[in-house]
């Protein structure tokens, strides 16, 4: 996969020279989204918290690994419809949207 995106001009070249170290991947990750036409404009971890910035027609699963449980979603229009069971995080809505996903390991 990386070698595809280097080959188009992808800007991720950083993390095949100088990769995360092991612990990097303890913490939470988003491991799968659901559409896959799903884009994804910036994706990103602070300390617990996941940010991710996505564009879907509807809404979106994010299957996530090493959570535990989510504590709250802020940043969608609609706050309060969001949910998390079995290790997938439902998002309400579509087109692009910014949220910020504060999880417990």
């Amino acid at each position: 996969m990386l070698g595809e995106l280097l080959g188009h001009g992808s800007n991720l070249r950083h993390l095949v020279q100088r990769p995360p170290p092991r612990d990097y991947f303890k913490g939470p990750l988003v491991t799968e989204l659901i559409p896959p036409e799903t884009s994804v404009y910036q994706a990103y971890r602070r300390d617990y918290k996941l940010v991710v910035e996505i564009e879907s027609p509807g809404p979106v699963q994010l299957r996530l690994t090493n959570v535990f449980s989510v504590r709250s979603v802020t940043g969608l229009n609609v706050a309060t419809d969001w949910r998390f069971e079995k290790g997938v995080l439902l998002l309400p809505g579509h087109g692009r949207r910014h949220a910020t996903i504060e999880t417990t390991q």
